[in-house]
């Protein structure tokens, strides 16, 4: 827990060397609020314009800034977030299969009007029990809806999952430097407007 310095009779400064109100910008501002919003919350007493330049100005300040990346810090120890869990957590969606959802029915048949397979059986499909879906592929589903027809399920989108698995891996960045083309050179004529006091062609450089 941070540390309180007594400044004076009427303000309190922490060990960041911030008062109660720039804590409170602080966290407000973290919770989703913009500069002018947090300052509001915070308690200063500001139009709307001039709370948006002070909460600018807030936010370059070096003592704010460091208060705000150990909020951060806290609450990603918090959630425990970590590189791997969000590696692990993009790989679910990028790479779930929504086959893995059903089950393969095989019924047989009598009825030689229906298309069936060498051992005369029709092959369906049903949907499994939600608790017999596999652990993985859960985390993938974004909405399972009932309809007049059966129950609609939509996973998350595998290609913004595959994208932002790529960026936060660094794939791409390091594909991207791989297919990096050569510098190419264009040499165009001058016609003359290079030419030296001597009447010769500049060298090229």
């Amino acid at each position: 827990m941070a540390k309180t310095i007594k400044k004076s009779n009427k303000e309190e400064l922490d060990e960041f060397g911030l008062n109660l109100k720039q804590r409170e910008f602080c966290k407000h501002y973290l919770n989703g609020c913009n500069a002018g919003q947090a300052i509001k919350k915070a308690g200063y007493n500001y139009s709307d314009n001039a709370a948006y330049v002070h909460g600018s100005k807030l936010l370059r300040n070096a003592k704010i800034e460091k208060y705000l990346d150990y909020l951060l810090s806290l609450r990603k120890d918090e959630a425990k977030i970590t590189h791997e869990r969000i590696t692990e957590e993009f790989a679910k969606i990028a790479f779930s299969d929504i086959t893995e959802l059903f089950e393969v029915i095989e019924e047989s048949l009598d009825k030689t009007s229906v298309k069936t397979n060498k051992e005369g059986k029709v092959k369906s499909f049903e949907l499994k029990s939600l608790k017999d879906f596999p652990k993985n592929l859960r985390f993938a589903i974004k909405s399972i809806e009932p309809t007049r027809y059966g129950v609609k399920i939509t996973l998350y989108d595998k290609i913004g999952a595959l994208e932002a698995l790529g960026k936060h891996t660094g794939y791409f960045a390091a594909d991207n430097e791989q297919k990096k083309p050569e510098g190419v050179q264009i040499y165009l004529p001058d016609n003359g407007r290079n030419q030296d006091q001597a009447g010769e062609l500049a060298p090229e450089s």
